[in-house]
């Protein structure tokens, strides 16, 4: 698999049969940044959005962020993939 394609989450992606064709279904990466750096306002918005979606759909999504030495991901969301 190529950089560019591992780096867009082609190398998660899980190749499905349907009906007509094949599909891929490529991860989704959600960008939890302001829930990791920043715990109030848009902070807790995007830590609920990524739990409600990953919730929704535990195999279609992961977690992006910007990780320094003292960043976890929000709480509730530890075990979820995630690049950083």
């Amino acid at each position: 698999m190529s950089a560019v394609a591992d780096l867009i989450g082609l190398a998660n992606s899980d190749r499905i049969e349907s009906s007509s064709a094949w599909e891929w279904r490529m991860a989704i990466y959600v960008d939890v940044s302001s829930a990791v750096h920043a715990k109030a306002g848009i902070g807790r918005y995007a830590g609920s959005l990524a739990q409600a979606l990953i919730l929704r759909d535990p195999e279609r999504f992961a977690l992006f962020y910007n990780r320094t030495g003292s960043s976890l991901p929000p709480e509730g969301l530890e075990s979820v993939p995630a690049r950083t």
